[in-house]
């Protein structure tokens, strides 16, 4: 039976499953609610007292389709080879931040940063390399090696569910180095993931965040319009003439009806026909 878990604390942001729900510490020595508990691929990993030792080992515990879930507690979690998922039907996941990627329908205070992180110290290759159908990876932190990649999702990977992933691309300045690839052909759901990358590379979160001060000083918002007590209000409906009235510009003078302008203002035009 899998951890039941208290009411407040992090595990109640954890995927509702059907399945078994196998923990994976970030060392060998870890601490849980103010305990500190010792990780090993020769427990059972069923609760996070009993954590596993490495995400690959407990990727070989679990059972295709049936919703098994592998949570990745907080922490700096590292890989020295790449993890081959080929099991079916499988979630990996880490702690998100209280303000989430994705959105969350809890306070929106707090930090958006993903609190599981996987570093890889391979010579070459990913932190992940998905050869199973619906496979779901969600709110970890990857970085992955020069030239390498955090996760490759293969040919036969297809409905892979890739969402709320941050990648670390800049310590490794390369452009081969890359956070989520796949090949042509393949159908697959990468969410936040690909925008998110973009945006750190290119530094537009900076520029983003700069905008939208600028759309809340000017009162381009609707927060900011109420705010400033700006009002929208409809256009002046025309007065009913025989004839319709194209205003030019002058120096002062205006048209409005119902006051007929001078010759020098405006010039009479058939209704329907556009102003010179």
């Amino acid at each position: 039976m899998s951890y039941i878990t208290k009411f407040g604390s992090f595990w109640g942001m954890l995927p509702q499953t059907s399945g078994r729900a196998f923990w994976v510490a970030p060392a060998a020595s870890y601490t849980v609610e103010g305990q500190v508990y010792s990780a090993s691929n020769d427990n059972d990993g069923l609760s996070p007292e009993r954590a596993l030792r490495t995400v690959d080992y407990a990727v070989g515990l679990t059972t295709a389709s049936v919703g098994d879930v592998i949570v990745l507690l907080p922490g700096a979690h590292s890989v020295t080879a790449t993890i081959t998922v080929d099991v079916a039907g499988i979630t990996i996941v880490g702690i998100p931040g209280s303000n989430h990627l994705g959105g969350s329908n809890r306070s929106s205070s707090g930090s958006s940063a993903n609190r599981s992180q996987i570093t890889s110290t391979e010579a070459t290759g990913m932190i992940f390399t998905v050869t199973a159908v619906d496979v779901e990876i969600a709110h970890l932190h990857l970085a992955p090696i020069t030239a390498g990649s955090g996760i490759s999702v293969s040919s036969a990977a297809h409905r892979a569910y890739i969402h709320d992933c941050t990648f670390d691309l800049g310590a490794t300045a390369n452009t081969a180095t890359m956070g989520v690839t796949m090949p042509v052909g393949v159908t697959a759901e990468v969410k936040t993931a690909v925008a998110r990358i973009a945006a750190m590379v290119t530094g537009r979160l900076a520029i983003t965040k700069e905008m939208r001060e600028l759309d809340d000083r000017f009162g381009l918002t609707p927060k900011a319009m109420a705010a400033l007590r700006w009002k929208i209000v409809a256009d002046e409906a025309p007065a009913a003439t025989g004839a319709a009235w194209a205003c030019r510009p002058s120096s002062q003078a205006t048209c409005r009806a119902p006051s007929r302008p001078t010759a020098s203002e405006c010039h009479p035009r058939a209704p329907g026909r556009p102003s010179a």
